[in-house]
């Protein structure tokens, strides 16, 4: 059988997306019966240190720059029956502008957002729609988030690979740098759980941040918080395994798939903050069991570190929740979201809620 072919444009614009992503998405694509060609962009702003830095497994990395010109030419050689745009919100406009009129499209949201913006309705106007996820059920979950989390990608192989410590001790982990409000509503929870548990370590994959470094010691953390750097995936893997909980706070957008290997590795994970993505982000995992809405930053924090049988419940059902972000599973919801002949099926509910 003949697969159609397909061009997966990844967009890494969102804070832990990486190339390793295009080719998993890639993987449940040719399982699905396509016959994808991945073209992996760069982040907008991004400099040529920052592409030296980007392994793609030997598809180029373009800068956001040339990304038209990329993706024509990528369609000059090879046409496509169909464009999968893998991006967070902010980036599919400037891809959906790129492709040419009358390819058939759609959108693969991978970052989760803070709020609604004008963006989903212009993208639907221009065809391109999203793959289906859930409506929003709640004021804090946007129909981009909830999408997002279903469709987050997981490498299965990287459940299987051993890994030494990189840490000696117990600590929460931030995978992505801290921001704003919740950055400081952060610190702050963390430093009145430290005063109890006087062997916890908060770690964050960032370059060091002045103003948060400051709050730490004006809290009485500055020596138990630290910034390791930006964490490559394989990196990363091996800080989540046995943090205590991922703690996720900001603005967005953050990488979907990065909530989803915390849940696969059976970490608890714990949304921080009154606006940004928290209060999506909770309400997600709080409506399939696999966390809770909790009263404040600490009250989580301190749920998380308890272990209790309520916590415990919330792992597993976490990790089942992510058994469908697999390459197996998400080729068969692939084959039914996007039929053999390229053309996108009808919209789904939450296109239609979102539009």
């Amino acid at each position: 059988m003949t697969q159609a072919p397909v061009l997966l444009v990844e967009s890494l614009d969102a804070v832990g997306s990486a190339p390793e992503d295009a080719f998993l998405r890639a993987a449940a694509l040719r399982s699905a019966g396509f016959s994808p060609q991945v073209l992996v962009l760069a982040p907008p702003g991004a400099c040529d240190a920052d592409l030296d830095r980007l392994d793609a497994g030997g598809a180029p990395v373009v800068p956001w720059r040339d990304g038209r010109l990329a993706i024509r030419s990528a369609l000059a050689e090879r046409p496509a029956a169909l464009a999968v745009v893998a991006s967070a919100t902010a980036a599919a406009e400037g891809v959906a502008r790129w492709l040419p009129a009358g390819l058939a499209a759609r959108w693969w949201p991978t970052g989760m957002i803070a709020a609604p913006t004008r963006r989903l309705p212009w993208l639907l106007a221009r065809g391109l729609e999203s793959l289906p996820g859930p409506p929003a059920r709640t004021p804090g979950q946007t129909a981009e988030l909830g999408a997002a989390l279903e469709w987050a990608v997981v490498d299965e192989g990287a459940l299987e690979r051993r890994r030494l410590p990189l840490w000696d001790g117990e600590y929460l982990l931030a995978p992505a740098p801290l921001a704003g409000s919740a950055g400081q509503e952060l610190l702050a929870a963390f430093a009145t759980l430290a005063a109890e548990r006087h062997r916890l370590d908060l770690v964050v994959l960032a370059d060091p941040q002045a103003p948060f470094e400051r709050l730490a010691r004006s809290l009485g953390v500055g020596t138990r918080v630290h910034f390791a750097g930006p964490a490559t995936r394989e990196a990363e893997w091996t800080w989540l395994a046995p943090a205590t909980a991922a703690l996720f706070a900001g603005p967005g957008p953050i990488a979907a798939s990065t909530v989803a290997r915390a849940l696969a590795l059976g970490c608890p994970v714990v949304p921080i903050g009154t606006s940004g993505i928290a209060p999506g982000l909770g309400a997600w995992l709080a409506g399939r069991g696999a966390g809770s809405v909790c009263e404040s930053a600490l009250a989580g924090l301190a749920g998380a570190a308890s272990r209790d049988a309520e916590v415990r419940g919330g792992i597993e059902r976490g990790r089942t929740l992510v058994a469908d972000c697999g390459r197996e599973a998400l080729a068969r919801r692939l084959a039914a979201a996007l039929p053999p002949g390229g053309e996108p099926a009808a919209r789904s509910d939450v296109t239609r809620a979102a539009a």
